[in-house]
C-alpha cells in the first residue's frame, strides 16, 4: 500500500494538474501568475510546471495587493469549484487576517468552520474563504491535503454535451466538456474554431459572428484527446413588425398625461393605448426621453392584428425606467407568456404555443401600480406551410414575405422541354414558390422582401392554358392541363413561358430530371401512361433509343 502523501498548495486551486514529474509542494501567488484578481471564474495560476485553473472569485473586493491577495470587504471570497485531489487536512492563513474558512464535500459551502492552522479530519475536498465583514489586510493562504497515490491519473477521452450546434448571428451557446476519467489528474485543455470568421470560441463560449460553418475543437493538454462540435450559423432573425416609440412624428401620441382609451396610428400600423382604470395615470410620449410613457395598473396597449403567427414579442426599456413595474404580454384576461419586471431593459416574451396563431389580438399589460417606459416593440413571426408528401415537392404562394432555410424553396427561372429551378431565400408576399423535402416547413415572416423574377403564375379559378404540378406512373414533374378551370390560388406555369408544346416537363434540379432513376430492358405491352422521349414529348411510334415509361428510363431495342 503507498503511503500518504502531504502536498500543500493555496486556497486559490479549484483543480490542481500534475505534471508527470510529480507535484508541486507550494504555490506562491503574485501579480504575474494570478492573471485576474476581478470578479468571475475560470481563472489560473501557475509556477511555471503546474496550473491551478477554474478559480472562482464572487466579488471585485477580492484583489491583488503586494504580491498577496487582499480581501477589502464583505462579501468578497473564493471558493474552488472542482474537488481537491485530496483529503483537506490543513488550511493556513497569515496572522492577523480577518477572514472566515470553510470546509466541505460540495463547492461554495459553508459547512464546517475551520480555524486558521489547525488539523482538518474527514474527506473535505473543498475549501471556501469569505471576508469576515470588515477590510483585511493582504494575506498568503496555504491549503495542505492528502492524496493516496503520487502516481498522476491519465485522461482516457473528452466528450462536449453538443456535436451539433445551430446558432444565428449574433447569439451565444456554452460547450460543457466532461473528461475521462472524472478523477483524471491534468484536466487542462485548449479550444480552437476552424473557421473564425464564421465562430469564434473562448472557453467553451461559442459566438456566431457570421452566416457558415465551423467545427470547435476541444483538447485535452494530457494525451491530447480531442472533441469536435459542427455549428452552424444562421441569418440573425428579423423582426417582422416593428413599433418604433423613439420618435412622436408619425404617431401623435399626447404629450401630456391621458387615461382614455384611443387609437394611433403610424401610416403602417394602428395601436390602441388605455390608461390605469384605478389611478389617474396614463400614458403619453414623453419628449426629453423620446420614449412612451404607460401606467399604471391594467393600463394597455393593444397591438394591431398580424397575419403571421407570432412566437415572440420584443419590448425594449430604458436606462431611466422603472425597475420596479411588472407587465406581460395577454389574449383576453389570460397571460400567454411569463411576466417581466423593470422596464429599464429588454424583455423578450415567448408566446405560449396555443396562442401563437394568426389573427390573434395580444395586449400589453402593465400589472402593479408603476409605469413603465416602452422605446419599440418587435414581433417575431412566421408562417408554416402544409406538408410536403413523400412525393418530394410541393407548390405553395407566401401570405407574407417569407424568410426560407436555404435549399427549401425554388421559383422556375426557365422552362423549354425541362424546367429549371433556382433556389431562393427571401421570399415577396403572394409570390409563388415550389417547396422541396417532406413534412411542413417553417418560414420566418419578413417586413418585406425584393420582387424576384418567376415564371410560375397563380390562378383565380378560370380556365387556364398551362402546366401544373403533379405525378403520374412514379415521374413527379409539371404535366399539360386539360385546359378546363383551376381552383383559384392554385399554381401553374403558363404555356408561354415554354418554348414548344409539350405533355410532360421534368424538374431539372442539380442536373437530373426528378422521378426518372434508372435504365432498363422492357416491351411496350407494360406501357399504362404512354411514352415521352427525354425531352418530355410524347412519342406514339417510339423507334429504338431512350424513353420514359411509367417513371423508368427505357431503353427500346
Amino acid at each position: 500500500m503507498k503511503k500518504l502523501l502531504l502536498k500543500s498548495t493555496l486556497l486559490l486551486c479549484a483543480l490542481i494538474a500534475g505534471s508527470l514529474n510529480g507535484w508541486a509542494d507550494n504555490f506562491v501567488i503574485n501579480t504575474t501568475n494570478f492573471d485576474k484578481p476581478n470578479s468571475g471564474s475560470g481563472y489560473a495560476a501557475y509556477d511555471g510546471d503546474h496550473t491551478i485553473n477554474d478559480i472562482t472569485i464572487t466579488s471585485k473586493n477580492v484583489m491583488i495587493q503586494s504580491a498577496k491577495l487582499q480581501f477589502k470587504s464583505t462579501p468578497g471570497y473564493l471558493y474552488n469549484k472542482t474537488a481537491m485531489p485530496g483529503s483537506i487536512t490543513q488550511i493556513t492563513i497569515d496572522t492577523g487576517a480577518n477572514l472566515k474558512i470553510y470546509v466541505g464535500t460540495s463547492a461554495n459551502s459553508e459547512t464546517t468552520e475551520v480555524t486558521s492552522g489547525a488539523a482538518i479530519t474527514g474527506n473535505n475536498t473543498y475549501f471556501k474563504v469569505k471576508s469576515n465583514g470588515s477590510t483585511g489586510t493582504a494575506v498568503s493562504i496555504t491549503v495542505s491535503y492528502s492524496s493516496s497515490s503520487s502516481d498522476p491519473i491519465p485522461v482516457t477521452g473528452i466528450s462536449l454535451n453538443k456535436d451539433e450546434l445551430s446558432l444565428a448571428v449574433g447569439e451565444k451557446f456554452t460547450l460543457t466538456p466532461t473528461i475521462a476519467p472524472a478523477d483524471a489528474t491534468n484536466r487542462n485543455i485548449s479550444w480552437e474554431s476552424d473557421n473564425e470568421e464564421v465562430a469564434t470560441v473562448t472557453d467553451g463560449e461559442v459566438t456566431a459572428v457570421a452566416v457558415g460553418t465551423a467545427t470547435i475543437t476541444v483538447t485535452t493538454e494530457d494525451g491530447s484527446k480531442t472533441a469536435t462540435c459542427d455549428v452552424t450559423v444562421t441569418a440573425a432573425p428579423v423582426a417582422s413588425a416593428t413599433l418604433d416609440f423613439t420618435s412622436n412624428d408619425d404617431w401623435g401620441f399626447p404629450t401630456t398625461k391621458t387615461a382614455s382609451e384611443d387609437s394611433f396610428s403610424n401610416g403602417t400600423y394602428t395601436i390602441k393605448l388605455k390608461g390605469s382604470t384605478s389611478t389617474t395615470n396614463g400614458y403619453y410620449f414623453d419628449t426629453e426621453a423620446n420614449n412612451l410613457l404607460l401606467g399604471k395598473t391594467d393600463a394597455t396597449l393593444t397591438f394591431p392584428i398580424f397575419t403571421f403567427n407570432v412566437k415572440k414579442i420584443v419590448v425594449y426599456g430604458n436606462e431611466g425606467a422603472s425597475g420596479s413595474v411588472t407587465f406581460n404580454i395577454f389574449v383576453g384576461s389570460e397571460a400567454v407568456s411569463t411576466s417581466a419586471t423593470s422596464s429599464k431593459v429588454t424583455h423578450d416574451f415567448a408566446i405560449e404555443e396555443a396562442s401563437q396563431a394568426a389573427g390573434t389580438k395580444y395586449i400589453l399589460k402593465v400589472t402593479n401600480n408603476n409605469n413603465m417606459r416602452i422605446s419599440k416593440i418587435e414581433v417575431y413571426g412566421y408562417e408554416t406551410t402544409p406538408a410536403v408528401t413523400a412525393d418530394g415537392w410541393a407548390t405553395y404562394v407566401t401570405t407574407n414575405p417569407c424568410r426560407f432555410e436555404e435549399g427549401d424553396a425554388y421559383i422556375v427561372k426557365s422552362a423549354s422541354d425541362k424546367v429549371y429551378l433556382q433556389s431562393v431565400t427571401d421570399v415577396p408576399n403572394n409570390t409563388p414558390v415550389l417547396l422541396k423535402g417532406e413534412g411542413a416547413k417553417t418560414a420566418n415572416v419578413l417586413p418585406s422582401a425584393s420582387a424576384i423574377s418567376n415564371e410560375l403564375a397563380i390562378s383565380n379559378g378560370g380556365s387556364i392554358d398551362g402546366y401544373v404540378l403533379a405525378k403520374k406512373s412514379g415521374v413527379v414533374g409539371f404535366y399539360k392541363w386539360d385546359g378546363g378551370s383551376l381552383t383559384s390560388g392554385k399554381v401553374y406555369l403558363p404555356s408561354s413561358s415554354v418554348t414548344s408544346a409539350h405533355e410532360f416537363l421534368g424538374l431539372d434540379f442539380d442536373g437530373e430530371t426528378t422521378g426518372v432513376a434508372e435504365v432498363t430492358n422492357t416491351n411496350l405491352t407494360n406501357n399504362t401512361d404512354g411514352i415521352f422521349d427525354l425531352q418530355g414529348r410524347k412519342v406514339a411510334h417510339p423507334t429504338k433509343g431512350l424513353y420514359i415509361m411509367n417513371g423508368r428510363k427505357v431503353i427500346v431495342k
